[in-house]
């Protein structure tokens, strides 16, 4: 290992040496030194004060003990470690759509298409004020990941508590601003007449339940930075089966109708945040969070809004081009906006896997770009492409030849079956694409490149979305031409990040300084040495 090689402080110049143990600056029998030790021979007169602590933190990492409920990212098998580490955000992702599909499903089937497009048609809404916080909690994320990879407990303690108040901070005034305004916007969107009462009332009672949602998301971004994916899913699978049952007495047994979804969604939120909490306090490990020590630290809520801020606009990208579309659909009446509803929600789990190797990327690159460990940066990148791409096949196949049954579960009015039906045949088989660009932004997000991952998306998704509205589907009014709208943004956005990635190569894309090439070599070296 690169630990085997010593750094000697010369007393008489303020530098540090490089200098090999006394069995490799032995001659070789030629007389000659061997090629490994010319290496090590000519970075000598580098700078190299700090290195030795950079090598020596990520190098003895793996003779630490491993603390319970946190995943070192920076050894191990990549496809081992991508995968376990996915696996739990995977059903995560999975009981997240269940979660919401359950208030369209409980509503569909029990008050009718009506109320089922006043549920569903309030999620673009939601998602355009809910995401840009939600995409601050994965910069937030991202810049723990990198404390926690460069074993830098004091600025990871101090950016947990950062962290916690700024998701208390945004839960409040998102909630004020969102109940206030929840007419207004419904009203914007073209929501119809026959739905408005429905859609404002929902609406209302949701956001009231926001700071909720914004507090675990923070908190299991946390959770999930220190490689601990397993309780997050836990918390959000006790909630969601919470809300299942809350959803069947409000909406089934009292008759609370819309409400009665709302009202439960409310206390699962509320409930799965309590517990992500609960876990920060209680834990003795080196992300606690302590009321006593509850305050921002400006430089990290810097780095933080670094990362986060474009991660937000880029996921409110998604959100605005969503809203435009639900805007133009909502002009097609409530029996095709329930076919949509369903639709999506089917959708939902379809991309949910498949989108969990992108999240898993934020803290897997997070992790080795903070231990410099750039070359399982490049080569994760890459498993989790192939893992993506083979997962997006495996689940698309079944969900296209079950569509119309899938689409039954949400309601069984033949109309709102067959338009249901007929957008899953034309989104779902892009989803193979959609995998891949979610890769690319996770990696980008954890390399601390959110504005870069931002601008493909404003470029790929929401110019492309908008000409697309106001061109072929404003001349046509065709569904078909409207469904078509989500491949087309995602081929684009593909094709962009896959010509930044051949400009960029991945020198540029991970900005390697000198002092980085240098532990690089240091570290190929030195496991040469021990092979």
């Amino acid at each position: 290992m690169v630990k085997d090689y010593i750094f000697v402080a010369m007393e008489n110049e303020n530098e540090q040496h490089v200098v090999p143990p006394e069995s490799e600056r032995e001659k070789t029998e030629e007389g000659q030194t061997t090629s490994e030790e010319n290496e090590i021979v000519s970075v000598e007169n580098a700078e190299t004060s700090g290195i030795a602590a950079k090598i020596s933190a990520t190098d003895n990492a793996e003779d630490l003990p491993k603390k319970k409920g946190q995943r070192d990212m920076t050894e191990g098998v990549i496809w081992k470690q991508i995968l376990a580490f996915a696996l739990p955000i995977l059903l995560s992702n999975v009981i997240q759509r269940l979660y919401n599909a359950v208030d369209s499903i409980v509503v569909g089937r029990f008050v009718g298409h009506e109320a089922l497009a006043a549920v569903g048609s309030n999620n673009s809404i939601i998602n355009v004020f809910v995401s840009l916080f939600l995409g601050i909690s994965v910069g937030a994320g991202v810049v723990v990941a990198q404390y926690y990879g460069a074993k830098d407990d004091e600025k990871l303690k101090k950016s947990v508590q950062t962290c916690a108040f700024l998701a208390i901070v945004s839960g409040i005034v998102l909630t004020i601003g969102g109940y206030f305004l929840a007419e207004p916007i419904l009203k914007l969107v073209h929501t119809p007449e026959n739905v408005m009462a429905l859609s404002r009332e929902y609406l209302q009672i949701y956001f009231l339940g926001v700071l909720g949602t914004l507090v675990y998301n923070m908190g299991s971004g946390v959770i999930l930075a220190v490689g601990d994916s397993k309780r997050p899913f836990l918390y959000l699978l006790f909630a969601c089966c919470l809300n299942i049952a809350l959803d069947v007495v409000f909406v089934k047994t009292l008759g609370m109708g819309v409400a009665g979804a709302a009202w439960a969604t409310l206390i699962a939120q509320y409930v799965s945040a309590i517990l992500v909490t609960l876990r920060l306090l209680l834990t003795k490990q080196n992300y606690k969070l302590s009321f006593r020590h509850f305050k921002i630290d400006k430089p990290i809520l810097k780095n933080i809004f670094k990362v986060g801020l474009p991660a937000g606009l880029q996921s409110s990208m998604y959100s605005v081009g969503n809203l435009l579309i639900q805007s133009s659909l909502n002009t097609f009446g409530s029996v095709v906006m329930a076919g949509w509803v369903a639709a999506m929600k089917v959708d939902d789990f379809t991309y949910a896997p498949i989108c969990s190797y992108g999240m898993a990327m934020n803290s897997f690159v997070g992790q080795n770009a903070g231990a410099k460990r750039m070359d399982r940066v490049k080569k994760g990148f890459y498993t989790a492409l192939i893992m993506s791409v083979v997962t997006a096949v495996v689940i698309i196949v079944p969900v296209l030849i079950l569509r119309g049954d899938v689409v039954r579960i949400f309601n069984k009015e033949a109309d709102v079956v067959n338009v249901g039906s007929d957008i899953i045949l034309h989104i779902c088989p892009f989803y193979v694409i959609f995998g891949m660009c979610e890769v690319f932004s996770g990696t980008l997000k954890g390399l601390s490149k959110s504005l870069t991952a931002f601008i493909i998306t404003f470029v790929g998704i929401l110019l492309t979305r908008i000409i697309w509205l106001y061109t072929a589907v404003l001349m046509t009014h065709n569904l078909t031409v409207l469904f078509m709208i989500y491949p087309i943004s995602w081929v684009v956005t593909a094709a962009i990040y896959f010509i930044y990635l051949a400009v960029k190569k991945w020198g540029g894309m991970l900005d390697m300084t000198a002092e980085d090439r240098l532990i690089e070599k240091l570290r190929h070296i030195g496991k040469k040495k021990t092979a």
